[in-house]
């Protein structure tokens, strides 16, 4: 028998390497943040389908047969009610409101003075049974969201709001169709389009429609203004209405909304803009809108989502003249939330897409000001702020030393299902490499991220979540929905198929693969169903099965009256193509 020897230094030695297996099995792993099992059916079918059709999805957690959640408390039945009268102790304090700081108290003073004052000066109807609309055409920017917003809370069903994306549209919004929606008593423009816009008011309407000037502090429009009212018509600046709420405070009553009024209107630029088109209109109701809140709540996780007692702050570069990027604010406003809008500087109609260094400006700007940190940010797709940011991310990244081992470990765990801002190499490589881009934005405040439209390629995701060490949330919303009508889970991260050399390649964009995987979008968020159709139901046979796809038809409580649409048995199609796939998740095709 041979006869060994076993020193000191052995012991030792094979003590180090054990514990060292046993630090890296059951400390080092990475575990998923969720259960697989909860991301393994994210859907639930119906038993029963038509011939052509799919079954009727939902999301798991609210199964079928469910009623639909159409406000996320009692106490909120209209847009009215996003800003409680009763003031708290934490209502008292405060928030960044687009960059202005307003407490709640004060800014449900304004939504309460403000139809006041409109009816004061334009002497609009006070009673529901001959509405006349606002007419609202202000350039997506910071600087006009806080009036839009206001008119969003304070919208009253005698005057409901219809909101215009584009100047183009104002002929057919001035002259709308019988069906439409009526025609408007009072348009509301930013001092740049006013020339313009009174020229066309006149030869439209003549002196039956009012006009109220928003962002000419100084009155630099005074000779344009008086030349108007010397021709029969009613203008006014935006800030003569505070002041007229003041003098007939207590001799105008505006009539108290229902949950089935009419909050607004919002058209959309057809990509064919030319006369003979007619344009295509979303009705909106305070129903729609407190569906469409609790729908934004239901992203997040019960202790993700907006709060006061958190101190956050929500910005979004969703346009608040769009349905679901006005509910976003308002969702953030009734949580008591800071918001701030991601946007040009300057009030102008956007002819194109944001620039790459136009875009770096906007968030930049968030961290310039004296105002807080975004602590959650809804990002577009269709605007690239997060190719920009992953694109900047990775340049600096990969000249870091650690970069190989440090993406290495990172794309691990996210595979894995984790992702977090907690480790050495989130001290030693990731968290320097944002502290210096973007002013810091990105570091620890930012708790969130959620994408908006388009799907984003898998690279792009998995690159954005690694650099920023970030669950990134993707949904999916139409001009026809005040909420999502996809949602992927708040913690979906796991994904497949990306290398760690992929963060070392800044010359790619965003490390796009050869394959052009794209993300799913998720389940059918909280409080809407999802139906497919076409001929044969649209079977793909596929290695794994048959994978049903077909056009995408919706209903629920935050889906949109399309003015001179066709609803069939309350569905509404979407104009898409959507694959669901086998978990449940759903991946859409325009």
């Amino acid at each position: 028998m041979i006869d060994y020897t076993v020193d000191n230094l052995t012991v030792a030695l094979l003590a180090i390497i054990t514990a060292l297996a046993i630090y890296h099995r059951f400390f080092t792993t990475a575990l998923p943040t969720v259960h697989p099992l909860l991301l393994g059916k994210q859907s639930d079918v119906s038993a029963v389908r038509k011939d052509g059709e799919s079954g009727i999805y939902r999301n798991w957690a609210t199964g079928q047969g469910t009623p639909f959640t159409v406000r996320p408390a009692n106490s909120l039945k209209t847009t009215n009610d996003l800003v409680p009268t009763t003031v708290s102790q934490a209502g008292a304090v405060p928030k960044c409101i687009l960059d202005v700081s307003l407490s709640q108290e004060a800014l449900a003073e304004l939504i309460r003075r403000f139809p006041i004052g409109l009816t004061s000066l334009f002497n609009l109807p006070t009673s529901n049974v001959s509405p006349r609309p606002i007419l609202v055409l202000l350039p997506p920017s910071p600087v006009t969201a806080l009036p839009l917003l206001i008119l969003q809370l304070a919208a009253t069903p005698s005057s409901p709001l219809v909101i215009l994306p584009s100047p183009k549209l104002l002929t057919k919004a001035l002259t709308p169709a019988a069906d439409s929606h009526p025609v408007p008593g009072v348009l509301i423009v930013h001092q740049s389009l006013l020339e313009d816009v009174l020229e066309q008011a006149v030869e439209d309407c003549g002196d039956s429609l009012g006009i109220m000037v928003v962002g000419d502090n100084d009155k630099s429009q005074g000779p344009l203004v008086e030349r108007a009212i010397g021709k029969g018509m009613k203008v006014h600046w935006w800030e003569d209405v505070w002041e007229a709420a003041e003098i007939s405070l207590n001799k105008i009553t505006v009539p108290t909304a229902h949950f089935n009024d009419v909050h607004s209107y919002f058209y959309k630029l057809q990509e064919d803009d030319e006369d003979e088109v007619p344009p295509e209109i979303a009705k909106v109701t305070h129903l729609n809108i407190t569906a469409g809140v609790a729908g934004v709540l239901s992203i997040f996780p019960p202790d993700k989502r907006p709060s006061a007692a958190l101190r956050d702050v929500v910005a979004s570069s969703v346009r608040l003249d769009t349905p679901f990027g006005m509910t976003i604010a308002l969702a953030s406003i009734w949580c008591g939330a800071s918001f701030r809008f991601i946007g040009p500087p300057v009030p102008i109609w956007p002819e194109s897409k944001p620039t790459e260094s136009e875009i770096q400006d906007q968030l930049r700007r968030l961290m310039d000001t004296d105002q807080p940190a975004p602590t959650l940010l809804f990002l577009s797709s269709n605007h690239a702020e997060l190719e920009v940011v992953t694109r900047r991310l990775k340049y600096a990244f990969s000249s870091h030393p650690l970069a190989s081992v440090a993406a290495a470990h990172k794309l691990h765990a996210i595979r894995a299902g984790d992702v977090s801002k907690s480790g050495v190499a989130e001290s030693l490589v990731w968290k320097p490499v944002r502290g210096k881009l973007f002013h810091g934005l990105f570091l620890d405040t930012m708790r969130g991220i959620v994408i908006v439209g388009d799907l984003p390629l898998m690279s792009t995701m998995v690159a954005a979540q690694s650099l920023l060490s970030l669950p990134i949330s993707r949904v999916y919303a139409t001009h026809l929905s005040t909420g999502p009508i996809f949602a992927s889970h708040f913690y979906d991260v796991q994904s497949n198929g990306v290398h760690h050399t992929a963060l070392l390649k800044p010359d790619k964009p965003s490390g796009v693969s050869e394959d052009k995987e794209k993300c799913h979008t998720g389940p059918p968020a909280a409080n809407i169903e999802v139906l497919l159709k076409g001929p044969n139901s649209y079977v793909v046979e596929g290695d794994e099965g048959g994978k049903i796809r077909g056009s995408l038809w919706v209903r629920g409580p935050t889906i949109l009256e399309r003015v001179g649409g066709r609803i069939v048995e309350g569905w509404t199609n979407v104009e898409a193509q959507a694959e669901v796939q086998t978990n449940g998740t759903f991946l859409v095709d325009h």
